[in-house]
This record gives structure tokens, sequence and C-alpha cells, in this order.
């Protein structure tokens, strides 16, 4: 089935992309991890060359809890504020990524709330 982006070409589509990533805008795409590939939320946390991002995860690994340093870099977001989430989660905020351009052609998933974003600074 034809989405409305197919009407569009690719340099206008990445245009369009580019204007909505703005910092603090949470983004849903597929993300090449070393098990291979899922869905995640990312949260935008910079933009200008790249987009750097922290993901988003529904839990904190039992690793990241039981280091102090890393645990406090969790930042919790919840379900009230941002309603397509399924469940209450955390910004990673411990580890910076960037994903590919192509990858950031996907769709946005909304905005992170000011005191979340507060928060992870």
């Amino acid at each position: 089935m034809a989405t409305l982006g197919d009407a569009f070409s690719d340099d206008e589509r990445r245009k369009s992309v580019a204007r909505q990533l703005q910092p603090g805008v949470i983004i849903y795409l597929e993300v090449a991890f070393p098990q291979g590939r899922r869905p995640k939320y990312l949260v935008v946390a910079h933009v200008e060359r790249e987009c750097c991002t922290f993901v988003v995860n529904s839990q904190i690994h039992p690793f990241i809890e039981a280091h102090p340093a890393l645990a406090v870099c969790q930042v919790k977001i919840d379900t009230v504020r941002q309603p397509y989430l399924r469940r209450d989660s955390y910004i990673a905020c411990h580890q910076v990524s960037a994903p590919a351009d192509r990858e950031c052609d996907q769709r946005t998933g909304g905005r992170s709330e000011p005191d979340q974003r507060q928060s992870a600074r």
C-alpha cells in the first residue's frame, strides 16, 4: 500500500525530516544492535552534522543498576505524558548513539517533556 511519503522524492523527505529533528523529539525506528535489528524509541539529543540520540528502554539493565555512575543517567518517562509508550520507560543518557541518516527517515513519535529534558542534562 502506498503512503503519503511515496509522493515525495527522497531529497524532499530528507529535508522534511531534517526540519523536524530537533533536540527533545522522540523518534521510532529500527536500530541495529549486536543481537540483531529491532524497533526502538530514541530521544534526539543533538542535531548538526549527524543526529545524536539516547535510547529509550522499558527497563533498566541490572548492570546499569549495579553501577551508580550509570544508574543516575537513566531518566524516567511515563505513559501519562508519553501516551505512545506501552509502559513507563527510561531514557538511557549514559550512552549517545548516532543512527545512520537512512534510519532517521522513519517516523517521529513525539516530544519529551521539558522536565525530562532538564533531567537529562
